[in-house]
C-alpha cells in the first residue's frame, strides 16, 4: 500500500500582486515535499464586495 501524498488547498486570485510574489516560494516547498495541490481560483473583486471593502484603484492613494 503506497502512502498519500500530502494535500494543500491552494486559494488565490489573478488578480492579486500578493498570489504572484508568493507563487515562486510555494511552488519550491511543493516542489521539495511532493506535495499535491489543489489550485482553488477565486473571484478577489466579489470577496472585496460581500466584505464592505474596496479594490486597490479605489482605495486612497496612501493605501495603494
Amino acid at each position: 500500500m503506497s502512502k498519500q501524498k500530502p494535500q494543500i488547498e491552494y486559494y488565490f486570485s489573478f488578480i492579486s500582486l500578493w498570489s504572484y510574489v508568493g507563487s515562486l516560494v510555494f511552488q519550491d516547498i511543493v516542489k521539495r515535499h511532493d506535495i499535491e495541490v489543489i489550485y482553488k481560483p477565486i473571484d478577489l473583486l466579489a470577496v472585496f464586495a460581500a466584505g464592505g471593502g474596496k479594490p486597490v484603484r479605489e482605495r486612497p492613494p496612501q493605501r495603494q
